[in-house]
């Protein structure tokens, strides 16, 4: 039995299926598809994915003819009671109940809502997260002028972007001193001159108090000031879905996830979590952590599945590694920041390069920036952020594949990269990066 069918269920179920294809898998989903994209709602609401059925996943039927999984859609699970084993959901309105032997919560994570005066009582106030509200967003967007977006992560940057490319006059409200808090400050600065020259109105360390709607006019207030909008978009984070988990008598963990071992077991036997909503350890730092990524959901899946056919197979835990555009540019980050590094008990040291993606003769060549970090003492590689046009997404995963294998800087620096003039120069940026570290260390 597997409660909630998104990507790390869904990844569960069919692992199950293929392995031990009579086996009978059961998915408790709440809505009537399963998998759905949240992270394409940006695109979405710019207009560049023109239709929300292609962000809602897979249909039941399909998931059905094609893996033998049987979901029940429209199917709120409520409680479970591990003594009897058995979980009670709402179905078209009815109580109901499922027996299990064995059972995943994959319940996921939904976005925060503001919980502040007003944010709930006007219909143009939008939380980023939930597919089905999109169309309505979209709706009220096109015939808004003046947005605000609260929350400066990745879903408001991107929805930013967005937003002005449509030719809206957005102004960007974040209760932190920065934009992207997972980042570096000196990272966060460089993007917010970006927003700046895209004429986005920053409000950095200025959160949202109260929303009012006044003479058909949406108002916000801040400590600061009050400012007139036509519309507004809420995208301060998510949480984890582990309340039904909590009242079973699951133990919780980082930030009221799901607390889970290696093999990805709750400390109710029989029971297994994976995915938003819970915990995973960090390959970096050791410690456990709470980074929800649909990249680490899908894997989680699988590992899952696999435990609960007892293949014990232990999930290795993530680095963090993410990735989001930001108009002609991508910023990309893995591993930790100097800030988490020191919290972790690190001596960390930096370096930050600017160079090209290509060859310097090469017609076309963009610049990129990069920051990378490393251990004074253990010499270690601890994580790495990266700003360019052209060739972030390869670097910062490379970075992130030598971090899952506890690369030193030497390992950075003999890395045996590909070179050619039209796709990178002969010292490429990632390898002068190392040697600057080596440098640092008295290294000749």
């Amino acid at each position: 039995m597997i409660i909630g069918g998104g990507p790390a269920g869904m990844s569960a179920a069919s692992r199950i299926k293929r392995l031990k294809p009579d086996s009978s898998v059961t998915v408790l989903e709440e809505n009537s598809f399963t998998s759905h994209a949240p992270c394409g709602l940006p695109y979405f609401l710019g207009g560049l994915i023109p239709d929300l059925r292609t962000l809602m996943g897979t249909s039941p039927e399909k998931v059905l003819s094609k893996r033998g999984i049987k979901v029940e859609s429209g199917t709120r699970a409520i409680k479970i009671d591990p003594d009897s084993k058995t979980v009670y959901a709402i179905k078209s309105g009815e109580r109901t109940s499922y027996s299990y032997d064995l059972l995943l919560i994959a319940t996921g994570s939904s976005p925060i809502s503001l919980n502040i005066d007003g944010s709930d009582e006007s219909d143009r106030v939008f939380t980023l997260g939930k597919v089905e509200e999109a169309s309505k967003a979209k709706e009220v967007l096109n015939r808004s002028e003046k947005i605000g977006i609260i929350g400066g992560g990745y879903i408001g940057l991107e929805t930013t972007e967005e937003l002005v490319k449509l030719g809206k006059r957005v102004q960007l409200f974040e209760a932190l001193p920065h934009v992207m808090s997972p980042m570096d400050p000196e990272i966060s600065e460089r993007i917010e001159k970006i927003l700046g020259a895209k004429g986005v109105e920053l409000h950095l360390e200025e959160p949202v108090e109260e929303v009012k709607t006044e003479r058909n006019e949406l108002k916000v207030y801040t400590a600061k000031a009050s400012y007139t909008l036509d519309a507004l978009i809420v995208a301060v984070g998510i949480k984890p879905n582990s309340e039904i988990a909590e009242d079973a008598g699951v133990k919780l963990g980082v930030k009221s996830s799901v607390e889970v071992n290696e093999l990805l077991q709750t400390n109710i036997p029989n029971i297994y979590a994976a995915g938003d909503v819970c915990e995973m350890t960090h390959v970096v730092s050791g410690r456990m952590v709470w980074i929800p990524l649909a990249t680490t959901a899908n894997k989680m899946g699988y590992v899952a599945g696999l435990n609960m056919l007892g293949y014990n197979v232990p999930f290795p835990g993530t680095t963090g590694t993410a990735i989001f555009k930001l108009f002609d540019l991508a910023v990309a980050r893995t591993g930790l920041n100097l800030k988490e590094a020191k919290h972790a008990g690190f001596k960390p040291i930096y370096v930050d390069v600017e160079s090209h993606t290509r060859a310097h003769y090469y017609p076309g060549y963009k610049s990129i920036f990069l920051r990378m970090i490393a251990d004074m003492d253990s010499k270690l590689l601890l994580g790495a952020e990266i700003i360019g046009e052209e060739g972030v997404a390869g670097r910062i995963n490379t970075v992130a594949s030598l971090l899952l294998k506890k690369a030193s800087i030497k390992d950075l620096f003999f890395s045996d990269l590909c070179y050619a003039p039209p796709f990178a120069p002969v010292w490429d940026p990632l390898v002068i990066s190392a040697r600057l570290l080596m440098r640092k260390l008295g290294y000749s």
